[in-house]
């Protein structure tokens, strides 16, 4: 069983039966799959591992975490607890979205289908931001044909319109680059290595496979997903001078 409950269990969130307590003597964010919690869900407790891991692998600083069954609870994701966080103000998540480390979280939300993404869960350390909460993620439905429009919502949705008015033609690079450290980084060793060091009782050999099958195809479509992104979207607003562009900007934050 969790040992070193001395702080109570917080339920948080809204939907999953997550919770805020103690395991080992630290508190940690705990989600769960197996025990019923009323009126919420259950996670896919892997999902949080396996996003953790791949991740670390690009350089975000999603918080440790771990799988463990419990006797009591089950099957249980343990995240480590971020002290001192908070939840980023919208000015700062408007700065830090055009920049390398925003766009790095944006792509990784595409790879791993996350359309969860919103200040809820993204954690605010001083200057760094933290992406957590993947529930949603590497949904093995959802169809390869999906993939391009997705692309589409998410970095919109990412960008914002103010965002988008405000993008030159030098973020394109910055996009396509970060796009293209992703894909080298996350290749098809490491994705059978992190698939592999989930235990059978949290993903099993087929439904793993079927992920590998779906990150692979994504991460192979990113940069070109990407790349069509901006020219269909962020290309023709730079047929605007700037003056124009400036007066869509003020009209977008009225």
């Amino acid at each position: 069983m969790l040992e070193g409950s001395v702080h109570q269990m917080v339920l948080i969130g809204e939907i999953f039966a997550t919770y805020r307590m103690s395991v080992g003597g630290e508190i940690a964010i705990v989600k769960m799959e197996d025990y019923p919690v009323p009126e919420r869900e259950n996670s896919r407790c892997y999902r949080e591992y396996l996003a953790f891991r791949l991740a670390t692998k690009i350089g975000l600083s999603v918080p440790c975490t771990s799988l463990r069954q419990d006797p009591q609870y089950g099957r249980l994701s343990v995240q480590q607890y971020v002290h001192g966080a908070t939840k980023p103000t919208q000015s700062f998540l408007e700065r830090i979205a055009t920049r390398p480390l925003g766009m790095r979280i944006a792509l990784f939300d595409i790879l791993c289908g996350n359309h969860d993404r919103k200040p809820d869960n993204l954690l605010q350390l001083g200057t760094e931001i933290i992406p957590v909460d993947f529930n949603t993620t590497f949904q093995i439905t959802t169809t390869s044909c999906d993939f391009d429009q997705e692309t589409d919502i998410i970095l919109a949705r990412w960008f914002q319109i103010r965002g988008m008015l405000s993008l030159k033609p030098t973020h394109r690079q910055l996009l396509v680059d970060e796009a293209r450290r992703l894909v080298e980084r996350l290749d098809d060793s490491f994705l059978h290595s992190c698939l592999a060091e989930i235990p059978t009782p949290f993903c099993d050999s087929a439904e793993a496979e079927q992920v590998w099958d779906f990150l692979a195809s994504r991460r192979d479509r990113l940069h070109a997903s990407v790349s069509s992104w901006w020219d269909k979207n962020i290309a023709p607003l730079h047929l605007f001078d700037d003056d124009a562009l400036m007066i869509a900007i003020r009209q977008h934050t009225r």
